[in-house]
Order: C-alpha cells, then structure tokens, then sequence
C-alpha cells in the first residue's frame, strides 16, 4: 500500500481493509489454505 511519496503508515489497530481504503492505492491478497483430508 502506498500513499502520494512515501509508503503508507500500519498501526495495529488498523486493519487492512481499513488502511487500504484510507491511501492512495492498495493491492490486497487473501490466501487461505485448509485440510480437509480426515485421518
């Protein structure tokens, strides 16, 4: 995420929805992974 000459600013109480709403421009990637093989 990046905002107008510097990178954005992360605070823990920010997620990145949030802070990708609030700057200039954001390229989010969710990847999520599970087992469903059962033993």
């Amino acid at each position: 995420m990046a905002e107008k000459g510097a990178t954005a600013t992360y605070s823990n109480d920010e997620s990145i929805e949030e802070m990708a709403k609030r700057v200039d421009w954001a390229f989010v990637l969710k990847v999520s992974f599970s087992d469903n093989t059962k033993n």
